[in-house]
């Protein structure tokens, strides 16, 4: 008896065993116990929660001599509150051959589209289909199309699903999978099942650790089928048929309880960090070597270089020749005329945005000159056109900006990279371009460009490296006051030197706004007693240079017996960006490296005497990584103050936060320190 015993206790846990490691979702299968949720992951910042997203790519046999990848995907969500009800506007991507893959179809096929909303009305499920009339397709731009939806009838409290299939005859394009997202997810699954007849290279990232990460084998037949007429034999239909035999892998990741992917401050974007697998074809592997499939740089380089939508229309641009010579002098140098161009066509062409790496859908370099305007791709590459034509050697760089994520530092992930700039090459030295930001200067980039590794396409093709450690932010304000004729005020000049990256913000708002609105918004900011008068600003309409800002500032202290005084003069840091007291999960990224100098001297109020003045101090971020000093001195009748706050490094492992809380802390309190000034008895 104890030996059934035994057995019975066995198979129960195995069974136990075998329901946790699947998912209880079966699509179209709603109960009201469906519409309670209960999970760790699942708080009170929850908008909405994905109750279980599942999806499977395998391969199948095809008619046209060749493989189809199917994709299928189900994804169950509970609406929370009103907050969580863009949870059902749903977007596909297909894939679209632009005319490089002769041998496949023309897109990605969606299929099998089916949805439905669930809502508990009167204890009673309440169910309302997906109308698949309200599906609509949006061209992204010339590889990608998007299938859009809403679901319908949804509300606060619903259950919404749907399901889909694609089937794609570009294998290169084995679909990546996304564990983790804007909503938490109880149960996440993907699983992959690739014939040993191809190759890829799994990708994975993120912080979630797999609940389930496993491999297994099967055996599987293929049928292929290649049409006769395709050879020319257009009298006949009969199919050739062949059948390939194959181990596929199958790999099988789970993830469960997945929180909401968490904002963090001072982190480029969160894409980077997001819990995700995608997928590098490596190899076929139909004969013996394997053909490789993994593309180097210099191959992709080649093939941006032919491509009609990219660089081919370079060789094509023969008429810039008679433009060009509308502006350019006989006598310019290379360095003259690189300048020039780039000046004419940041001052005459408007950006429309940024749409990618190539063309703008249905761009020739000729349009675009013409209309004067322009996605970044279109302005950049007119623009490394024109250096071309003008005889300046020039060639175009792709980058992938801040908010798009880093790049794959191996592998020529296209995906990856969204932006376009220009390097020429004066004189042996490198200059790096960007014409679609009006307020630029020559070799000088926005630091959202500064995110990593680039890729100059060119026959040579060069890695290069545009890190925020190598971006310095620098900005000096002087401040000089003396005591006035009246008696009851000190008066002097101000003058702020920006950094580049504040001076094109500078140069944008007041594009905007109007330079005498700005000054009372900067007098506002001081206080009621500062007051600024004889306002100027330097080099606004100058991009080379920094913007310099100098106005008359004059100190009201009412004749008080007692004055409350920061020498800071409203230049002190505002707020601690590092204030969060919760464990940090994701790296610290800076935009840049800042530099702020700060040099007062101001001479003592007439008849009032120093009651006390903060310390002098200086101290340092560990690995020399940073330091602020804050020194003050009285010498005579004046004080005088050199504050600077200096970061030589941008990027931080999490376990710095701390640390990096603690410095800024610090900043904050010494710069809200105030000199007490105490009138003097007669």
């Amino acid at each position: 008896m104890r030996r059934y015993s035994l057995l019975l206790i066995s198979i129960i846990a195995s069974v136990a065993a075998d329901a946790q490691d699947k998912s209880n979702i079966k699509f179209g299968k709603i109960i009201a116990a469906d519409f309670i949720i209960n999970s760790p992951v699942v708080d009170s910042n929850a908008n909405a929660v994905v109750i279980a997203d599942i999806g499977s790519s395998e391969f199948e046999g095809n008619n046209t001599g060749w493989f189809t990848l199917v994709y299928k995907r189900i994804r169950r969500i509970k609406i929370i509150n009103q907050n969580g009800l863009d949870a059902g506007n749903v977007s596909i991507l297909l894939f679209k051959d632009n005319g490089y893959y002769q041998d496949t179809k023309d897109k990605e096929v969606l299929l099998d589209l089916k949805g439905s909303t669930y809502n508990l009305e009167n204890g009673k499920i309440a169910e309302t289909k997906l109308d698949t009339k309200s599906v609509f397709e949006n061209r992204i731009d010339k590889n990608w199309l998007e299938k859009k939806f809403t679901m319908p009838a949804i509300k606060a409290g619903s259950v919404i699903e749907y399901s889909y299939t694609i089937k794609s005859d570009f294998i290169f394009n084995l679909q990546p999978w996304y564990f983790q997202g804007k909503y938490p997810c109880l149960w996440s699954e993907y699983k992959v099942k690739i014939p040993d007849c191809f190759t890829y290279i799994a990708l994975s990232k993120g912080y979630n650790p797999f609940f389930i990460n496993e491999k297994s084998r099967e055996a599987k037949v293929y049928r292929i089928e290649d049409l006769a007429w395709k050879k020319g034999s257009y009298g006949s239909i009969t199919p050739d048929v062949y059948s390939v035999n194959a181990d596929v892998l199958v790999n099988r990741w789970v993830i469960k309880d997945v929180p909401a992917l968490k904002e963090e401050s001072m982190v480029s974007t969160n894409r980077n960090y997001v819990s995700e697998i995608e997928f590098q074809l490596s190899q076929y592997r139909f004969t013996d070597p394997p053909e490789n499939k993994m593309q180097d740089w210099l191959t992709v380089s080649k093939e941006f270089l032919e491509s009609y939508d990219f660089a081919r229309q370079f060789d094509d641009s023969k008429w810039l020749v008679n433009e060009l010579n509308t502006f350019l002098d006989s006598t310019m140098n290379n360095a003259a005329k690189a300048r020039t161009i780039f000046a004419f066509v940041r001052d005459n062409f408007t950006c429309t945005g940024n749409n990618g790496i190539y063309l703008s859908l249905d761009a020739t370099l000729r349009n675009i000159y013409k209309n004067k305007k322009g996605s970044v791709s279109d302005i950049n590459l007119l623009l490394t056109a024109m250096l071309k034509q003008a005889g300046v050697r020039a060639d175009p760089v792709i980058l992938s900006t801040r908010d798009h994520g880093v790049v794959h530092p191996v592998y020529p992930l296209l995906s990856r990279y969204n932006y376009v700039i220009c390097r020429t090459i004066l004189n042996d030295s490198s200059f790096y371009l960007d014409a679609s930001n009006r307020y630029l200067g020559f070799n000088k980039l926005s630091k959202e460009c500064f995110n990593g590794l680039a890729r100059v396409i060119s026959t040579d093709t060069a890695t290069l490296k545009f890190t925020p450690d190598s971006l310095k932010e620098f900005s000096v304000k002087t401040i000089f006051l003396a005591n006035s004729q009246s008696g009851n005020s000190i008066s002097g000049t101000f003058l702020s030197t920006l950094g580049d990256d504040a001076s094109m913000n500078l140069r944008q708002q007041l594009s905007k706004q109007k330079r005498e609105d700005y000054f009372k918004e900067l007098e506002k900011a001081y206080g009621s007693d500062i007051k600024i008068d004889n306002c100027n600003i330097d080099s606004l309409n100058n991009y080379d240079a920094p913007i310099a800002i100098r106005y008359n500032i004059t100190y009201n202290y009412n004749n008080d017996d007692v004055i409350y005084l920061n020498p800071m003069f409203g230049q002190e840091l505002k707020e601690n960006s590092f204030k969060s007291e919760e464990a940090r999960l994701f790296p610290i990224e800076m935009p840049y490296c800042p530099d702020d100098l700060l040099l007062v001297n101001m001479e003592i109020p007439k008849g009032y005497r120093i009651e006390e003045i903060p310390k002098s101090a200086r101290i340092k971020l560990g690995n020399d990584a940073g330091m602020f000093e804050y020194l003050l001195d009285q010498s005579g009748n004046r004080i005088q103050l050199k504050c600077r706050l200096k970061i030589n490094k941008a990027i931080y492992d999490a376990d710095n936060y701390s640390a990096l809380r603690d410095f800024y802390s610090y900043v904050l309190k010494k710069e809200s320190e105030q000199i007490v000034l105490k009138k003097i008895s007669q």
